[in-house]
């Protein structure tokens, strides 16, 4: 399936068919074989523009012509793969094994699908989430300097302790109120050296998640892990200082608010830790031995790789399995027209017999 996935049309190849097909379409008449040959090699191009208009070209063919809908479904779910639309290319694959539950090459390619859906939505929150913190830390850093920095902390220190009458005197509560009169640009410093540190550790998580590298991910698991630990206590204590001072009503709003917060920053940690474990696991030797060292691609090992043995293709009349061994893009290619002739046997799913659709589809629900 990576093969396919991966497989890249020749520049001739697709210059030949988009040739006839703006022939044909200046004489205000494309047929369904020009116009289907044209979206193959266009979803197989380099370009995402090109893949789109192939795209385009396929849902165009797949409203008017249903007799050939679980060949386009097929390479509609292969196109928007290509394009990193999971959610469109897992909704045609899907279409398909409605039509054809048992074919294993679509099979192979749903849970391929899947598989990147998982790995790609984690690395987009974690990246998201590097991102919203290193925003928020450096708000926070300029906010605590544009407010006086250590000068602030004292006054709210000598504010906190006239009033502590207003207050329930938690020792926690106490022990800060004390250290900010006392040793107020020593507890600044620390706070801004943290952020300082905090800050590339998110940038780190960032650059792992898009290059999934494991190792740069690990600093930022730690100094988060530390810094909710200090947040949630923080938080706790906090509502315990203030239950004398404000109405139960709101204390118990604010504790609620603060306790999904909380649960949000945790679930976003978790998210990184899963994204974490997940790469410990495919970069391992014993997963890469199995599967390969592409986790976005992961070999079958039930099926032969390219570089195992000849693969079994039809001849270009339809008629005959012939052997040979995998071909580079740049050698001759079965045209795609074959793949609708002869009957199902072997790897090429589409040479199957087309069997009535499913009253679903005549909806174009797929589209």
């Amino acid at each position: 399936m990576e093969e396919i996935l991966n497989d890249s049309v020749v520049t001739a190849e697709l210059e030949k068919f988009e040739k006839k097909y703006n022939e044909e379409l200046k004489n205000g008449a494309v047929t369904t074989t020009t116009q289907f040959e044209y979206a193959y090699c266009m979803v197989r191009s380099d370009f995402a523009s090109d893949m789109k208009t192939g795209l385009v070209l396929l849902e165009d063919l797949f409203v008017k012509h249903p007799e050939g809908r679980r060949d386009y479904l097929y390479y509609m779910a292969i196109g928007h793969t290509r394009l990193k639309e999971y959610s469109e290319a897992l909704k045609h694959a899907q279409a398909f094994l409605e039509i054809e539950p048992n074919n294993q090459q679509v099979i192979a390619l749903e849970e391929l699908i899947k598989k990147r859906m998982d790995i790609e939505g984690l690395k987009g929150v974690a990246k998201a989430t590097g991102a919203a913190l290193v925003l928020e830390t450096i708000v926070t850093m300029i906010t605590l300097a544009v407010l006086g920095g250590a000068k602030f902390f004292e006054q709210e220190a000598l504010y906190y302790e006239e009033n502590m009458h207003d207050y329930n005197p938690h020792d926690v509560f106490v022990w800060l109120i004390s250290v900010c009169q006392t040793s107020a640009d020593t507890f600044y410093a620390s706070l801004m050296i943290g952020m300082a540190l905090y800050l590339p550790c998110c940038g780190a998580m960032m650059a792992g998640a898009y290059y999934m590298k494991q190792y740069l991910l690990a600093p930022f698991v730690v100094m988060e892990f530390l810094r909710l630990t200090c947040v949630t206590l923080t938080h706790v204590i906090g509502m315990m200082v203030i239950k004398k001072s404000i109405n139960v009503g709101y204390l118990i709003a604010l504790t609620i608010a603060g306790g999904f917060a909380l649960l949000l920053l945790f679930y976003l940690w978790a998210c990184v830790v899963a994204l974490m474990q997940i790469l410990k696991i495919v970069r391992s030797p014993e997963y890469i031995a199995v599967f390969g060292d592409n986790p976005l691609a992961p070999v079958d090992p039930g099926q032969s790789t390219p570089n195992d043995h000849a693969a079994g293709e039809w001849n270009a009349n339809g008629s005959k399995l012939s052997q040979r061994a995998h071909v580079g893009k740049n050698l001759e290619r079965l045209p795609p027209t074959a793949l609708s002739l002869g009957q199902f046997n072997g790897p090429n799913m589409l040479i199957d017999d087309f069997r009535p659709l499913h009253s679903r589809y005549s909806h174009s629900w797929a589209i």
